[in-house]
Protein backbone atom coordinates (compact mmCIF):
# COMPACT_ATOMS: atom_id res chain seq x y z
CA UNK A 1 0.00 0.00 0.00
CA UNK A 2 1.26 3.21 -1.10
CA UNK A 3 1.69 5.61 2.35
CA UNK A 4 -0.43 9.10 1.54
CA UNK A 5 -0.14 12.16 3.37
CA UNK A 6 -2.15 11.25 6.07
CA UNK A 7 -0.11 8.01 6.85
CA UNK A 8 3.05 9.75 8.20
CA UNK A 9 0.41 11.08 11.21
CA UNK A 10 -0.16 9.99 14.57
CA UNK A 11 -4.13 10.97 15.35
CA UNK A 12 -4.82 10.58 19.52
CA UNK A 13 -8.36 11.39 20.29
CA UNK A 14 -8.86 11.16 24.26
CA UNK A 15 -12.07 11.81 26.72
CA UNK A 16 -11.10 14.32 28.68
CA UNK A 17 -13.10 14.82 32.28
CA UNK A 18 -13.76 18.58 32.89
CA UNK A 19 -12.26 19.48 29.53
CA UNK A 20 -14.27 22.76 28.89
CA UNK A 21 -13.94 23.82 33.08
CA UNK A 22 -10.20 23.12 32.61
CA UNK A 23 -9.57 25.11 29.79
CA UNK A 24 -11.34 28.14 30.88
CA UNK A 25 -9.33 27.57 34.28
CA UNK A 26 -6.01 27.88 32.43
CA UNK A 27 -7.45 31.24 30.50
CA UNK A 28 -8.63 32.65 33.59
CA UNK A 29 -6.50 32.03 36.66
CA UNK A 30 -9.00 33.41 39.01
CA UNK A 31 -11.42 30.23 38.67
CA UNK A 32 -8.99 27.42 39.24
CA UNK A 33 -9.90 27.34 43.07
CA UNK A 34 -13.05 28.29 43.29
CA UNK A 35 -15.98 25.99 42.40
CA UNK A 36 -16.92 27.04 38.85
CA UNK A 37 -19.20 25.43 35.74
CA UNK A 38 -19.09 26.25 32.10
CA UNK A 39 -22.69 26.44 30.78
CA UNK A 40 -25.12 28.83 28.78
CA UNK A 41 -26.29 31.86 29.56
CA UNK A 42 -27.12 31.98 33.52
CA UNK A 43 -28.49 35.42 33.45
CA UNK A 44 -31.25 34.19 31.18
CA UNK A 45 -31.15 30.52 32.86
CA UNK A 46 -30.83 29.15 29.53
CA UNK A 47 -28.92 26.00 28.78
CA UNK A 48 -27.27 23.45 30.56
CA UNK A 49 -24.10 22.70 32.40
CA UNK A 50 -21.18 21.18 29.91
CA UNK A 51 -18.67 20.57 32.28
CA UNK A 52 -17.42 21.28 36.05
CA UNK A 53 -14.23 21.46 38.15
CA UNK A 54 -13.99 18.97 40.73
CA UNK A 55 -15.03 21.17 43.65
CA UNK A 56 -18.42 22.00 41.86
CA UNK A 57 -19.10 18.91 42.11
CA UNK A 58 -18.47 18.74 46.03
CA UNK A 59 -21.90 20.80 45.29
CA UNK A 60 -23.60 18.01 43.30
CA UNK A 61 -23.76 19.87 40.51
CA UNK A 62 -23.78 17.19 37.36
CA UNK A 63 -22.76 17.38 33.61
CA UNK A 64 -25.84 18.44 31.46
CA UNK A 65 -28.24 19.89 34.63
CA UNK A 66 -29.94 23.43 33.77
CA UNK A 67 -28.29 26.24 34.73
CA UNK A 68 -31.48 27.42 36.78
CA UNK A 69 -31.45 24.17 38.64
CA UNK A 70 -27.47 24.60 39.42
CA UNK A 71 -28.14 28.07 40.11
CA UNK A 72 -30.69 27.10 42.76
CA UNK A 73 -28.58 24.38 44.23
CA UNK A 74 -25.29 26.14 44.38
CA UNK A 75 -26.17 30.17 44.14
CA UNK A 76 -22.16 30.67 44.55
CA UNK A 77 -20.86 29.03 42.17
CA UNK A 78 -18.54 30.81 39.32
CA UNK A 79 -20.07 30.35 36.14
CA UNK A 80 -18.25 30.48 32.36
CA UNK A 81 -19.53 30.26 28.76
CA UNK A 82 -17.66 28.11 26.61
CA UNK A 83 -14.80 30.19 24.82
CA UNK A 84 -14.24 28.29 21.28
CA UNK A 85 -11.42 30.09 20.80
CA UNK A 86 -9.36 28.72 24.48
CA UNK A 87 -10.67 25.54 23.93
CA UNK A 88 -9.34 25.26 19.99
CA UNK A 89 -6.13 27.25 20.95
CA UNK A 90 -5.61 24.07 23.84
CA UNK A 91 -6.58 21.83 21.82
CA UNK A 92 -4.15 22.27 19.00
Amino acid sequence: MERGVFMDRTILHCDCNAYYASVECIARPELRNVPMAVCGDPESRRGIILAKNELAKGYGIVTAETVWQAKKNAPSLSWSRPAAENTRNIAN
